[in-house]
């Protein structure tokens, strides 16, 4: 999110909260494998929407640290998800909200 190449995220369930929120990443270091699986679903899924459009990505993965702010402007449902994002930038999801 902090980076944006992705641009949802999805949660089981609803919040009425809206504004400012801080992303903290994760305490676990991730391996080399898990980085090159999970850069490789943002390849497959955006490079044929985005092309040269999509960020790059990180030089490195910070650990156990606030990295960045984004803007939590509203919740939708799955289906409203389904209806109403472009399909160039939806990203494939089966959470609630």
């Amino acid at each position: 999110l902090v980076y944006a190449f992705k641009r949802f995220e999805g949660r089981d369930w609803n919040n009425k909260y809206r504004g400012p929120l801080w992303i903290h990443s994760t305490q676990k270091k991730p391996t080399q494998e898990e980085i090159d699986y999970i850069e490789g679903q943002y390849l497959k899924f955006y490079k044929p929407h985005l092309g040269d459009d999509m960020p790059p990505f990180p030089e490195r993965y910070i650990t156990g640290h606030l990295v960045g702010k984004v803007d939590l402007i509203d919740v939708i449902s799955l289906h409203e998800y389904e209806d109403t994002i472009p399909k160039k930038l939806k990203e494939p999801s089966d959470s609630a909200f």
